[in-house]
């Protein structure tokens, strides 16, 4: 029995899907500088919880954002005399490079406010594996713009 701490109910419950399919979204990084252990930290507890459900048999949707247009990525492309679009995907391409290392497997979808992922993808751009489970290959990244 896997025992998950709740933060709406304030305790600890054992972990029951509400469907078939499990969901878990992490907000994800603000790429503005160089990316550091505690990012890593957070996603590979997150990576490690999916495989752990899917061990047990358990279907793991899993979508994570990318910040990428903040305050911290205005002012750091400002000092660096870059566009802030180009501020924010060097950072995301490090990050992603960094992860990529630990053996971190990419959530089903990446998704951004200000452009489609960098991510690959083996969707199509009508489609997005959140909005379809039942249809979408396991494993991809959404090439939309925002996650759904």
């Amino acid at each position: 029995m896997l025992w998950l701490y709740d933060t709406r109910r304030r305790g600890t419950f054992a972990f029951q899907p509400r469907e078939r399919t499990a969901t878990m979204y992490v907000c994800g990084v603000t790429p503005y500088d160089t990316t550091h252990l505690g990012h890593a930290r957070t996603f590979v507890v997150f990576d490690v919880l999916a495989r752990l459900l899917e061990t047990r048999g358990q279907r793991v949707r899993y979508a994570q954002n990318v910040t990428d247009i903040d305050e911290s990525i205005l002012q750091r492309a400002a000092r660096d005399k870059i566009s802030w679009r180009e501020q924010g995907r060097r950072e995301e391409r490090a990050f992603l490079g960094d992860m990529r290392r630990l053996a971190w497997r990419k959530p089903d979808a990446i998704c951004s406010w200000s452009r489609p992922s960098l991510l690959p993808t083996r969707d199509s751009p009508a489609t997005s594996p959140l909005s379809s489970p039942a249809s979408a290959p396991a494993r991809t990244t959404s090439t939309r713009s925002r996650c759904r």
